[in-house]
């Protein structure tokens, strides 16, 4: 977890902020590709994949339309993008629940994933 000490009050948004943080690179997508000539006029913006993987993958996921619960208040997270029109999925932690170490679920409470509402095309590859 990027060497956060386990006091770091970022912690236990670190869910929250990776799923911000791929929105957020979507959305610069236009400044991002002005700010880097060598890909200027090189990126399709209306094919867009997302891949990613173990915990990157679940939070690839988001974006293809997985949801999981709020771990502070229990409400549901959408932050599926309709920009993202495919993925891959390597070795997603999986549903969560039951499936998930005692330690797993502790330390990642938002790790209970429901990959149903997902409609885009996505390779996810299990082990």
């Amino acid at each position: 977890m990027l060497a956060l000490a386990q006091d770091d009050p970022r912690r236990p948004r670190l869910w929250r902020l990776r799923e911000e943080d791929l929105a957020a690179v979507l959305d610069g997508l236009d400044h991002i590709e002005s700010a880097a000539p060598i890909i200027r006029g090189r990126l399709d913006h209306q094919h867009i994949a997302v891949a990613g993987h173990s915990w990157g993958g679940q939070t690839a996921s988001t974006l293809l339309g997985a949801t999981h619960p709020d771990p502070d208040e229990g409400s549901v997270i959408n932050r599926k993008d309709d920009r993202v029109k495919a993925g891959v999925l390597l070795a997603v932690p999986g549903s969560g629940g039951k499936h998930l170490s005692l330690r797993a679920a502790q330390a990642f409470p938002f790790m209970h994933a429901d990959f149903s509402t997902m409609t885009a095309p996505t390779l996810i590859v299990a082990v």
